[in-house]
């Protein structure tokens, strides 16, 4: 009889240390769960920022780099209408030298 007492007690405390490696195991994992989800999150957010920084990079280089095209066409269309552009204020400078010639010349008709 005593020996059933002890088999009982020892399947017994098996069962117990068994539920306990049970529970153990379960922490365990739920920990190393916990961990690994802030680490992916840490990681994930790390992610994000670097992102958003380089997003915020490009941006302003894209916006350099209008600015400057734009400065670059602006130069190229005074390059362009340059020669134009002289060429108008030559023909404006004959032009009033003639019509002070011809005033010139009719000023001295008119006086003889």
């Amino acid at each position: 009889m005593n020996f059933l007492i002890q088999e009982k007690q020892r399947e017994k405390d098996d069962a117990y240390n068994e539920y306990q490696f049970r529970i153990f195991d379960q922490q365990a994992y739920e920990t190393q769960d916990l961990q690994n989800r802030e680490f992916d999150f840490q990681n994930q957010k790390a992610n994000l920022e670097r992102d958003i920084a380089r997003e915020i990079q490009n941006r302003e280089s894209n916006l350099i780099n209008y600015t400057n095209q734009r400065a670059l066409e602006r130069d190229d269309l005074i390059a362009r209408f340059q020669f134009d552009i002289e060429s108008r204020k030559m023909q404006r400078d004959q032009d009033v030298e003639m019509v002070t010639q011809q005033v010139e010349f009719s000023l001295q008709q008119f006086n003889f």
